[in-house]
């Protein structure tokens, strides 16, 4: 399957990348991603919530309240993540071991859909919204929907975010390669102005996806990025 928009904003950060321009300046090279341990933080996000979200659902909450200054509020939302509320999930079960119980604030927020519900609220962005998982082929899942969401029950517009947690690795077998926390925002229309072969973004994550995209389309993603929707 090939894919075929037109991209109208980008945002993307991480802990170690906190801007969009410092993480397209990193996705340029050739270096590893940079992976840091740490929360980030958005004054668009309230702060009794921001301290709720695992770090991963924090930046892809910010980054998609980011992106609307671009583009406004979007007509779908997909939420792409391999992880997801992993590591929310991993505590409750050393929860139960050691208590016999969870906390109903831990229980609500465990469900892989719990981001974009949050990002719906702070937002009032009532549109349809997808959360999803693909594996390996996460990206590729989530481009997959944002092509059916424009071409198949034609939105005008759709905001995808693609990130992920870190991840506990004394209980979970980490991928080789994998990177997190961190998120990577891109608003979409239907044309022709990007283009993707499916083998080009197969196995890529979130930075890998920029990292294509940039070496690809470089002055089309600086001319997104102006004027910068960070955080």
């Amino acid at each position: 399957m090939d894919f075929s928009f037109d991209l109208t904003g980008i945002c993307a950060m991480s802990p170690a990348l906190p801007d969009t321009v410092s993480f397209l300046s990193w996705a340029e090279g050739d270096g590893a991603f940079p992976v840091k341990e740490g929360r980030g933080k958005s004054p668009l996000v309230p702060g009794m919530l921001s301290r709720r979200l695992l770090p991963g659902d924090l930046l892809a909450v910010a980054a998609m309240l980011s992106l609307e200054r671009l583009a406004g509020l979007p007509d779908a939302a997909v939420f792409a993540s391999m992880t997801g509320e992993t590591p929310r999930c991993v505590r409750m079960l050393r929860s139960v071991r050691d208590t016999g119980g969870v906390s109903p604030a831990e229980f609500s927020g465990s469900v892989h859909n719990s981001p974009s519900g949050y990002y719906s609220m702070i937002s009032g962005c009532h549109a349809s919204s997808s959360s999803l998982a693909g594996g390996a082929d996460t990206v590729i899942a989530g481009l997959s929907e944002c092509v059916s969401e424009l071409y198949g029950l034609g939105r005008g517009s759709v905001h995808a975010v693609f990130y992920e947690n870190s991840l506990p690795g004394s209980l979970v077998n980490v991928p080789e390669g994998f990177h997190g926390p961190y998120a990577a925002a891109l608003s979409l229309r239907r044309g022709g102005g990007i283009r993707l072969r499916d083998d080009e973004v197969a196995g890529a994550d979130g930075p890998g996806l920029l990292r294509l995209l940039m070496r690809k389309y470089p002055e089309l993603l600086k001319e997104k990025t102006a004027g910068a929707c960070d955080a």
